[in-house]
C-alpha cells in the first residue's frame, strides 16, 4: 500500500490527463477517418478505454494488489465510478455549459467539450498533486477524518475537499475549456 502512496501522482496523472488525453485524440482521429458523427467515435473510444479500465482493475486485484486474491468487487466498481465521474459527467457538463453559452449545436458542443476535457483533467490532476504534497507530511491516520455521530469514516476532510473541488473543475472546466476552444475556431 506504500508504494500506491508514492505512486499516487503518476496514477492519477495516468487516470485524468492520460484517459482524457487518449480518448479524445483516438475519437478525434476515428471521426476525421470515419466520416460519420463524432458522437458515434466518442462513444466506440469511450467503451474500449472503459473495458481497458475494468480489465486492468481485474488484472491488478488478481495479481494480488487488493485486498484479497481473487477478485474482489471493490476495486471494480471503484473503476467504474472514477470512469463515470472523470468521463461522462465532465462531457455532458461541458456540453450543456457549450449548448447555453454558445450558438454551437448540440454535436459540435460536445466536439468541443471533448477537446476541452484534456484541459481540465490537468486541472485536476493539478488539484490532486496539492493535495498529495500539502497533505502527506501532515497526515496521521485518525486525525481529520469525518465523522458522523459515533463512527468515523477513515475518510480526511482535506480529502473530501479535494474530490470535491476537483469534480467542480471536472465537470465546470471541461465546458469552460471547450467554449475557449469553440470562440477561438470561430473568431476565424
Amino acid at each position: 500500500m506504500a508504494l500506491l502512496g508514492e505512486l499516487g501522482p503518476v496514477l492519477a496523472l495516468a487516470l485524468t490527463v492520460g484517459v482524457s488525453a487518449s480518448v479524445t485524440v483516438g475519437a478525434h482521429l476515428l471521426y476525421r477517418r470515419e466520416g460519420g458523427s463524432f458522437e458515434s467515435a466518442l462513444r466506440v473510444v469511450l467503451l474500449a478505454a472503459g473495458v481497458t479500465s475494468l480489465l486492468a482493475a481485474v488484472v491488478w486485484t488478481i495479481a494480488g494488489g487488493g485486498p484479497s486474491r481473487g477478485v474482489s468487487v471493490t476495486p471494480l466498481v471503484a473503476v467504474f465510478v472514477a470512469f463515470l465521474g472523470l468521463t461522462l459527467l465532465p462531457l455532458a457538463g461541458g456540453r450543456a455549459l457549450l449548448r447555453r453559452g454558445s450558438d454551437a449545436d448540440s454535436a459540435t458542443a460536445l466536439r468541443f467539450a471533448t477537446y476541452g476535457w484534456p484541459l481540465a483533467m490537468l486541472a485536476v490532476f493539478g488539484v490532486y498533486v496539492a493535495y498529495w504534497l500539502f497533505t502527506r507530511d501532515i497526515y496521521h491516520p485518525g486525525n481529520g477524518q469525518i465523522c458522523v455521530v459515533w463512527r468515523c469514516t477513515g475518510i480526511t476532510v482535506a480529502s473530501a475537499v479535494t474530490v470535491s473541488v476537483g469534480a467542480v473543475v471536472a465537470v465546470f472546466g471541461t465546458g469552460l475549456a471547450g467554449l475557449r476552444l469553440y470562440a477561438s475556431a470561430t473568431e476565424k
